[in-house]
């Protein structure tokens, strides 16, 4: 959370008059009400009075460390019935955080995506369902694990971000290592996807909706350095300009607007698209 602090506070000191900017711990958050219904909120260092806050010109930024905060979810849930505009929403960025969920979403709403199924204990050590889900990611996927190495597979712990739990392999691999992932944390979900050639990196795209409006605030493209596959900018990579196709753009406004997140972050590449797991920019 640190570098997009650093970017708030760079954003605000252009800005006149310059705006408030109040930051609290999401797990140390704590409220109380009065019998006028004045909201007030405090993490223990900091406070807040929303009695005399105008939800006309107050922006609340929704981070991933309020999921899971009971009191912060509460708050941001109160602000968001007073009329305060949240970036994002708690209950769409939950979905949003979900690669599964993500996926199904994308799927139902018929949006370019590499080929996915979910991955549970149950389901690895059921024969006839492993097969029906890793089918759907490799149609010709085989029951003999050598002939599955030529099949690239990329796969994901369902809540992370900023590249972390993520790993490719082939599919003569596979079972040994879902193997031992099971016999560490036996009730982890992962998804499984095709491995997409993505041309060095992908495509960020900003897009801001509100009501029906949709504005592609900024878009970038994620170049991956040394060996790594993967293309987060938290982990090294560059990030360059780069100018959008029409397709990519009304793929990113379809993505945007389904996710019902204000603020969202649509990765794209030559072959596939999806929306990310919440508005954090790296």
């Amino acid at each position: 959370a640190s570098k997009t602090l650093n970017n708030l506070y760079d954003a605000i000191k252009v800005v006149k008059p310059k705006p408030e900017l109040h930051v609290f711990i999401a797990e140390n958050m704590t409220f109380e009400t009065d019998d006028d219904n004045i909201l007030s909120i405090t993490d223990g260092e900091n406070e807040l009075d929303f009695e005399d806050l105008d939800n006309t010109n107050t922006l609340v930024f929704s981070r991933l460390g309020v999921q899971g905060e009971d009191n912060c979810e509460h708050v941001v849930g109160m602000l968001q019935d007073r009329g305060f505009l949240v970036l994002n929403p708690v209950r769409y960025s939950e979905l949003a955080s979900n690669k599964y969920d993500t996926a199904v979403l994308l799927q139902k709403a018929e949006i370019p995506q590499p080929n996915f199924c979910l991955m549970t204990k149950d389901i690895l050590y059921d024969e006839k369902v492993f097969m029906e889900n890793m089918k759907k990611v490799y149609p010709k996927w085989n029951k003999d694990s050598d002939k599955n190495e030529d099949f690239s597979l990329v796969v994901k712990i369902l809540d992370g971000h900023g590249g972390t739990g993520v790993f490719t392999c082939d599919g003569k691999k596979l079972i040994a290592i879902l193997q031992c992932i099971f016999a560490i944390d036996p009730e982890r979900q992962l998804i499984i996807q095709k491995k997409e050639e993505a041309d060095g990196g992908d495509i960020r795209v900003h897009v801001l909706t509100l009501r029906n409006r949709q504005i592609i605030l900024a878009a970038m493209k994620r170049v991956k350095i040394g060996g790594d596959f993967r293309s987060n900018v938290s982990l090294g990579a560059e990030a360059e300009p780069v100018e959008l196709t029409p397709e990519q753009e009304q793929i990113a406004l379809k993505a945007a607007k389904i996710s019902h997140l204000p603020w969202c972050a649509v990765d794209t590449s030559r072959s596939e698209e999806r929306f990310s797991r919440n508005a954090e920019t790296d």
